[in-house]
């Protein structure tokens, strides 16, 4: 291995979160965030978890909830900071679509290439490969010592053979077929993955937008941080969060940006707001299709009991109501599939989104 190859920078990971990921702002700035998610009926996770185990929280708009305490809240904050500075640092050297369709290009090419080089070796290189360089006829050639275990590491006898080797039906696959396997496979998936994240222009896969993989998989790390502090919010302020600038959701998202980078909020270029007010407004659709499909759950069951009830089966009109209600709750789950998915991604999906209608 040459100096040069050994000096290649280290391929990108998704690295686990490290000291370098805690929050960079002070104590004052995680009891601003905290405040903010007052009153708390609790303030030790001693005292909510013996309330929870007697069930007896509810949401306010019915289904069950545990609210948190002022302890596990903080926790929380604390947690939600480091995984933002962790995002937001992964984020940074992302590969891009076109680096990873060129890698996906070289593995293909350099299969290729090894089978050839394979393929071309001539008989007496064959033999070498068989006997460690000794040339000495099969069984007495064969590797032994180090050259043994190298040659069993590597898969030596799948080797392509020389003519005086026999090989039987029980013999491994040959390297040549592995690696043509392996570049018609790194091929195909190049092309479906250019075909899947390149969009409209193939040969120019990075041109506009955002194309940082890592961001269009699991949105931006603002985006996150919006999505996690609404569901924290929800926690301990449930139904209260709304879209409008200096409300008390986008002061709490602000506080943890604050607390997580000991930078405000208000910086040139953060944009956070823009990031609040998507998220309430996908997660105010999201509860609206839920409700419309829990009320469309009732109304089927309520119109089978009416139907068992009949003796005569189902009448036309019945069967036609029937059917404007399933056709309604497929709808409904289309747009809920693409709600999440927009959560869960920060984008709209690249089919037209169904629009939430009663």
């Amino acid at each position: 291995m040459t100096k040069k190859a050994r000096s290649k920078s280290k391929p990108w990971t998704l690295d686990e979160l490290s000291t370098e990921d805690r929050p960079r702002g002070s104590k004052s700035e995680l009891k601003a965030a905290l405040a903010l998610l007052e009153p708390f009926k609790f303030r030790t996770s001693a005292e909510a978890e013996a309330e929870r185990a007697s069930h007896k929280l509810r949401h306010p708009v019915g289904r069950a909830f545990w609210w948190l305490s002022a302890e596990e809240a903080e926790i929380q904050i604390k947690d939600l900071a480091q995984i933002f500075n962790w995002q937001a640092r992964i984020e940074q050297n992302a590969p891009r679509i076109a680096s990873v369709s060129k890698q996906l290009h070289d593995l293909e090419q350099t299969a290729f290439t090894l089978r050839q080089d394979l393929l071309n070796l001539d008989d007496y290189a064959r033999a070498a490969l068989e006997t460690a360089g000794s040339m000495l006829a099969l069984p007495y050639g064969r590797p032994k010592g180090q050259a043994e275990m190298l040659y069993a590491k590597c898969g030596g006898i799948s080797l392509p053979p020389s003519s005086g080797s026999a090989r039987d039906a029980n013999s491994p696959p040959l390297w040549t077929d592995i690696l043509q396997a392996l570049s018609q496979y790194a091929g195909l998936t190049k092309g479906n993955f250019v075909k899947a994240w390149a969009g409209p222009n193939p040969d120019r896969p990075d041109a506009g937008g955002n194309t940082n993989l890592f961001s269009r998989v699991r949105g931006s790390a603002k985006w996150q941080l919006a999505v996690l502090a609404w569901n924290l919010f929800e926690s301990c302020r449930p139904i209260e969060a709304s879209a409008t600038a200096g409300g008390s959701f986008h002061r709490f998202a602000a506080a943890i940006y604050q607390f997580a980078t000991g930078k405000s909020a208000e910086g040139k270029g953060v944009g956070l707001v823009g990031h609040v007010k998507h998220i309430c407004r996908v997660k105010k659709d999201l509860n609206k299709v839920l409700k419309g499909l829990k009320e469309i759950d009732v109304q089927l069951a309520q119109l089978e009991l009416r139907v068992r009830a009949q003796r005569s089966g189902p009448s036309v009109k019945q069967t036609e109501k029937r059917k404007r209600l399933e056709v309604q709750q497929v709808r409904f789950g289309v747009i809920q599939r693409d709600l999440l998915f927009e959560i869960n991604t920060g984008a709209r999906p690249k089919a037209p989104k169904a629009k939430y209608r009663r």
